[in-house]
């Protein structure tokens, strides 16, 4: 995973946790939206834990905030521990799991003791460690971690699948939507009223005025973009909304705030967009071919382990796969 990957999940996970100055959370237009839900997850999952020990250790790899560890909570299961890159997302898992221990660290090197974990798994997680190097580099970490008689089950990303097709639409829209300018354009607008505001002149007032004119087109495109998207379930249009809504309330309600709360808050907006972006183009970079599915699976053959055949893993409703099953037990 490179740095900038690193700190576009960084960003997300702190803005799905962290509190703004301005009593605001641009995180929280995200909270909950996603698959991490869907019932067909809880279904594989519980199937996955089912005949296993109730005191299994089970570790989940580039954890997140623990999503599959929701799902073997809900089956019995206490022993638990989730490995991430992000120390927001550790963190955010052991606010909902405080018993389960949170390992900062890439997925590659994790510093864990051989064969120390009956049950390793991931969901849409290991995938992201980087080249295809280091994705095989994190299959063996993975094995290494293994108990005898234990097993490694991953949900990954797809190559062409129904996900892969859904963040190349995502991406459409964020370009569509930041393409006017109209966070900066927003900023301009409060900096150039602060001034006239704070320093009565012909020429501050005028500087508002033409930073009005120039947020005009700005605005309207937004506005445009986000009517043309109603009814849409996606996290950039949810984002769009709460960019529009919150700038007009902190418009409204200037007066309440520092110039320099609604600074960061527009540039935490941005920085927002920024890591959705990211994940977007790691999603997409991450899916995985059949032959690369194998590849991985081949890692685990090759220090003693028993592996199936890749498996395509349908999300309910659609027409495509979400994701390839990967299974390897000793």
């Amino acid at each position: 995973m490179t740095d900038k990957n690193k700190q576009d999940w960084g960003n997300y996970w702190q803005g799905r946790t962290g509190n703004s100055r301005t009593g605001d959370n641009s995180g929280e237009a995200l909270v909950g939206v996603g698959i991490e839900h869907n019932k067909k997850l809880a279904e594989f999952w519980t199937s996955c834990f089912e005949g296993l020990n109730k005191n299994s250790k089970i570790l989940d790899m580039a954890c997140g905030a623990g999503s599959v560890l929701r799902h073997a909570k809900a089956n019995g299961f206490t022993n638990l521990g989730g490995v991430d890159i992000s120390n927001e997302a550790v963190s955010a898992m052991q606010r909902e799991f405080p018993n389960a221990a949170g390992i900062v660290a890439p997925v590659d090197c994790t510093g864990l003791l051989d064969a120390s974990y009956d049950l390793v798994v991931s969901q849409y997680g290991f995938e992201y460690a980087g080249s295809n190097r280091q994705v095989l580099t994190a299959a063996r970490e993975m094995a290494r971690l293994v108990t005898n008689k234990g097993q490694f089950i991953a949900l990954c990303h797809i190559k062409e699948g129904g996900i892969e097709q859904e963040v190349s639409g995502h991406l459409r829209d964020i370009k569509n939507m930041t393409k006017p300018g109209f966070i900066a354009a927003s900023k301009a607008l409060f900096l150039a009223l602060d001034a006239a505001e704070k320093f009565p002149s012909l020429a501050t007032k005028t500087a508002y005025e033409k930073a009005a004119q120039a947020l005009a087109e700005p605005r309207d495109k937004l506005i445009a973009w986000i009517n043309t998207r109603q009814g849409s379930d996606s996290e950039i249009h949810t984002l769009g909304q709460h960019l529009y809504s919150g700038t007009i309330d902190l418009f409204t309600r200037r007066k309440a705030f520092l110039l320099d709360d609604i600074i960061d808050w527009l540039d935490g907006m941005q920085s927002e967009i920024d890591a959705y972006k990211g994940r977007m183009q790691s999603m997409r970079q991450s899916a995985l071919s059949e032959n690369e599915a194998r590849n991985i699976l081949a890692v685990f053959e090759g220090v003693g382990f028993k592996t199936y055949k890749p498996e395509q893993f349908y999300l309910a409703g659609d027409d495509k796969p979400a994701a390839w099953i990967l299974r390897a037990s000793r």
